[in-house]
């Protein structure tokens, strides 16, 4: 019986009595709410509706009504203000479902995302910056930064009008090709080609040319060694493409894959398109149907573009050393003439300041481009913010901490090192200048083209992988082992600029930070950001080293001396 007897009633608190006995008799009607839950409708009708002007209004029963002013902190709800509640009182009960909210929100702060978003700020302690307040601050840092403006419609086509005037005519004197005569046993040497009788003789490797001086010309002399080569190379795939079939002479002048057979291993999303990638190459599909062979003997009459005939003879060397890297293979035009699903298009050179020059593929004039079907991840490419990302990284450094010291580890022959599938390397052939009375020779790109749409976001698959587990290496705190590039990274760079002199450091609130241990990438790219003594800026540097061998495959006793280290 005690536990069933009820707590005696509380007296009412004195802002709930009210003058007058209507208010007290609607209170009473209510019958099933508690003060508590009438005092919150009241408050809640008169904060969404503005507070009478009139105050003289009397309710039912001869009582004033009770005005309460409107609490201006309380937070507006999408679509529940639109209802208007009434006061209590007035004949109309206030909701049930009604429920007690705080006047002022609590904060929350969510930590950023582990990805390197446009507006990461790389603290997880701090609320990272909203988009305006990025541009704003870097608008402060790069004022004369102008975004290039795309060209127009008119612009491109007039582009492609001079393109298509500046062809090549057809040559006349050209003869079809002839392999060597050790190639065709019991025919007697007789029209033999040019190229088959000169002296072979090993070209001098990484001697880029100047440009000449006569621009008039449309085709300079080329160096005799190089065509040489190609054209007993292009004899050879010639004869082992009649008699295996195109995959197999792919896959056997490919080669071994770049990636590194343990990249399934990786702790990383990635990791299975990585895997995929060094099986099989990247994927090449078409929206378009395949050229005819009237339509490739169009492209080979065309030739290649200006800049390629200006740079022949780097044009050859270059195609040299792709071909003994086995990123590239040479053909005959003859033998892919008439061979399903072959596109050819205009190679180019383009120039570099103190730097050798560099070639691409016009694979946007041929149309493979445009054809070509998004099988790549767009979001792997993540280059577009590197600097943004890398001055705030900088910016909110603690200078108690020491300096930012930066470093910089680039990828040797970039897109080069992924493959493409073997069916795929037939869209990205490129037409070699020739001389007169030589046929045309055609470079299939065995790996990634420069040129291609979906080279950079293919690539960068990689690339990102490989910054994002050394972030999280060095987060760790993982002490790895001795590198075989530690002795050419200690190395010191002669320069003669002298050192920056320090500013004036940020004013900045949360200044209690650990060292700034960073490692960002533009495409090939590679870019450290690390505070400390030499010793942790080794350990970093070593973290990088082994997580880029950990997806590029490092070279070891079955390579020959073509082979070059990924790390350059």
């Amino acid at each position: 019986k005690d536990k069933r007897r009820r707590a005696p009633r509380r007296p009412r608190p004195m802002s709930a009595r009210t003058r007058g006995d209507g208010h007290t008799a609607g209170l009473r009607e209510l019958g099933t709410e508690s003060m508590s839950q009438v005092s919150l409708s009241t408050r809640a009708a008169s904060s969404r509706i503005d507070p009478p002007e009139e105050t003289g209004t009397v309710a039912p029963g001869g009582a004033a009504q009770l005005v309460l002013p409107r609490n201006y902190y309380e937070l507006l709800d999408d679509g529940s203000n639109d209802a208007v509640t009434p006061a209590p009182g007035l004949g109309t009960s206030p909701p049930t479902s009604l429920e007690a909210r705080p006047t002022v929100s609590n904060a929350k702060h969510k930590k950023p995302a582990p990805c390197r978003g446009p507006s990461y700020s790389g603290y997880a302690w701090d609320r990272p910056l909203s988009e305006t307040e990025e541009a704003k601050y870097l608008d402060g840092v790069c004022p004369n930064f102008v975004p290039r403006v795309p060209a127009s419609k008119s612009q491109r086509r007039s582009l492609r009008r001079r393109r298509v005037a500046a062809r090549r005519p057809l040559n006349a004197k050209a003869r079809p090709f002839l392999p060597s005569a050790s190639d065709r046993p019991g025919i007697s040497k007789v029209a033999e080609s040019p190229s088959a009788e000169r002296p072979r003789t090993a070209p001098a490797a990484q001697a880029g040319p100047s440009p000449p001086k006569e621009l008039q010309s449309t085709i300079p002399t080329a160096s005799d060694e190089h065509p040489g080569f190609l054209g007993e190379w292009a004899a050879q795939n010639a004869a082992f493409l009649s008699e295996h079939g195109w995959e197999e002479l792919a896959r056997a002048r490919r080669g071994r894959s770049e990636i590194s057979p343990a990249v399934a291993e990786l702790p990383h999303d990635a990791a299975p398109y990585l895997e995929y990638l060094r099986k099989h190459g990247a994927p090449v599909l078409s929206t378009t149907a395949p050229p005819t062979p009237a339509e490739l003997q169009g492209a080979v009459e065309r030739g290649p573009h200006p800049s390629a005939n200006l740079y022949a003879e780097f044009l050859f060397e270059e195609a040299y050393e792709m071909c003994k890297r086995r990123h590239t293979m040479v053909l005959p035009f003859s033998a892919v003439k008439h061979l399903r699903g072959v596109r050819i298009s205009p190679p180019g050179v383009v120039p570099q300041h103190e730097r050798r020059p560099r070639t691409i593929c016009d694979l946007t004039f041929s149309g493979v481009n445009d054809a070509t079907v998004n099988l790549a991840y767009k979001e792997a490419m993540q280059f577009g913010n590197a600097l943004r990302r890398l001055l705030f990284q900088i910016h909110r450094a603690d200078p108690s901490w020491g300096p930012v010291y930066i470093s910089k580890v680039d990828i040797a022959d970039g897109f080069y090192n992924v493959s493409v599938n073997a069916n795929g390397s037939k869209h990205f052939g490129i037409v070699l200048p020739a001389r007169p009375g030589e046929e045309q020779l055609v470079l299939f790109f065995l790996s990634l083209p420069m040129g291609w749409v979906s080279s950079p976001p293919v690539f960068s698959a990689l690339t990102e992988t490989v910054a994002d587990v050394t972030n999280r290496r060095a987060a760790a705190n993982w002490n790895p082992p001795a590198h075989r590039q530690d002795e050419a990274a200690d190395t010191p760079t002669p320069s003669s600029r002298p050192p920056s002199a320090p500013g004036r450091p940020p004013r900045i609130r949360h200044r209690r930070k650990g060292p700034i241990s960073h490692t960002d990438v533009y495409v090939d790219d590679f870019i450290q950001l690390v505070q400390g003594g030499p010793r942790r800026r080794r350990r970093v540097r070593r973290i990088l080293f082994h997580c880029i061998d950990m997806v590029f495959r490092a070279p070891d006793g079955k390579d020959d001396k073509w082979k070059k280290d990924p790390i350059s």
